[in-house]
């Protein structure tokens, strides 16, 4: 991944990830631009978590990330004993609505299929709630809404596959 795409990465982030103040959440998008560069690179980490890019006109306008061993608290609500976690899902703003985060998604749900998972969860904080439709059209269904330590709500969602 060139220094450009990371760019990118990191610009879709600091998009998404906001404070309530409206900044910028700097230490997640840090963190999560590092955990996205490491992975590519076949470093550490690139065993517990992927990372999938969506490209239009030759920049990177989506992410997805996810691990092969969800969070404690997901897991246990999953409806499976193999479950895949979805950590993250962001498009570029000017490129919402036209199917990279569709395309995206389905892209993780082939992989947990071809590696023996039997379903696909997430969790999705309530200041991304205009999401959550995106994951019901996509047939998730949506398991419980949970508190959030910083406040808020997330709803946790599942796609047996």
């Amino acid at each position: 991944m060139e220094d450009a795409d990371l760019k990118n990465v990191r610009g879709i982030l600091a998009d998404w990830w906001r404070e309530k103040d409206g900044s910028a959440d700097l230490p997640q998008v840090h963190f999560w631009t590092k955990e996205v560069e490491k992975e590519v690179a076949g470093g550490e980490g690139s065993r517990a978590r992927k990372h999938l890019v969506a490209e239009k006109d030759g920049a990177v306008c989506g992410v997805v990330g996810y691990q092969m061993e969800p969070h404690k608290l997901i897991a246990a609500v999953a409806q499976s004993k193999k479950p895949l976690e979805v950590y993250m899902l962001f498009v570029k703003k000017e490129s919402e609505r036209q199917g990279i985060g569709r395309a995206l998604l389905l892209e993780v749900e082939k992989y947990a299929r071809e590696h023996d998972f039997k379903e696909v969860v997430l969790n999705s904080s309530d200041r991304w709630m205009d999401s959550w439709g995106f994951y019901e059209k996509m047939d998730y269904q949506r398991l419980l809404d949970r508190p959030q330590t910083h406040g808020g709500t997330a709803a946790v969602y599942s796609k047996l596959i």
